[in-house]
């Protein structure tokens, strides 16, 4: 019996969702503290243990009106961030150079305050660096290359507006892999990668449009797990969501019921377990308490 189960189509076979930029509006920021860890092979794992809190830096101008992490920055309580500008201002329409490891990309301003909300709490000017952006736990190598897959999309939809589709390399790579177990394995390691860069609080944050297209791929992927997955790959998978998991929205919810019911029986103890340490480790973190708070709605932990 194979490992994997067949991928069968290319992209096409799950629905798609193309990035239509709408009118400007305040994305709200949590505070708190990341949810999970990477632990597959040739991925940092901090020293503390899987639910790391970093230590706040200096407090900075801007930020949540509580205070607390936004971007994988600590921000000072009381001082509310300034607004965007209005659509229709003229310099807003100037392309910004994302500098990232792998190149240089010129992205719609528009585009970039939208799809990526914490990039609002610091000044946008004629350079951005998103890596600085992403909180150092997460600074694996698949998160620096999901960052350059995400900014190449966002340039070319500016540059010729044909539709971003944020997992269009990790279909690819399940349609072209002749090994399901490698296929799989590094469909997964993308998508971990990509949830990381967008982690709501110690990342660039996520659209609810992007956050259409995890949910599609990743209810996807979840249903090419057979019994002999590696433990640590669904659970990486699990909590990778939880780090753009919006317990507002009922489309989250009914994904995160999906995925829990993708998983095997055996594994559930195991991940309740952890999942109830972070919550009890981290009583301040809104991703730990928010999804642990959705798992005891739906009965789960």
């Amino acid at each position: 019996m194979n490992a994997i189960a067949h991928h069968s189509g290319g992209g096409g076979a799950r629905n798609r969702y193309l990035i239509q930029l709408p009118p400007s509006g305040t994305a709200m920021l949590p505070r708190g503290a990341r949810f999970g860890s990477s632990t597959l092979p040739g991925w940092s794992i901090p020293p503390q243990g899987p639910f790391f809190v970093p230590p706040p830096p200096p407090p900075l101008y801007g930020g949540p009106p509580t205070g607390g992490y936004a971007g994988g920055v600590f921000y000072q309580a009381g001082i509310q961030p300034t607004s965007p500008p209005p659509t229709n201002a003229p310099r807003r329409d100037r392309p910004v150079e994302v500098v990232t490891d792998g190149g240089v990309f010129h992205c719609s301003r528009d585009d970039i305050l939208y799809h990526l909300p914490n990039a609002r709490y610091h000044s946008l000017g004629r350079h951005f660096f998103p890596k600085n952006f992403i909180a150092t736990p997460n600074r694996a190598a698949s998160t620096l290359d999901a960052l350059r897959h995400i900014f190449r999309g966002l340039e070319n939809y500016r540059n010729t507006g044909q539709p971003f589709e944020l997992f269009e390399r990790a279909d690819s790579i399940l349609d072209k892999a002749k090994d399901g177990r490698y296929g799989f394995a590094e469909a997964a390691r993308f998508y971990i990668g990509v949830c990381n860069a967008l982690d709501k609080e110690c990342g660039l944050g996520c659209s609810d449009e992007l956050l259409v297209q995890i949910d599609d791929f990743v209810v996807g992927l979840m249903e090419m797990v057979d019994n002999q997955v590696q433990p640590t790959y669904i659970r990486e998978i699990l909590f990778a969501y939880a780090r753009v998991f919006q317990p507002s929205t009922p489309r989250h919810m009914e994904t995160l019921r999906t995925l829990w019911g993708q998983i095997p029986d055996s594994l559930k103890p195991m991940l309740v377990g952890e999942i109830n340490k972070c919550a009890t480790a981290q009583p301040k973190s809104v991703v730990c308490q928010a999804f642990a708070r959705a798992m005891k709605d739906m009965c789960f932990v």
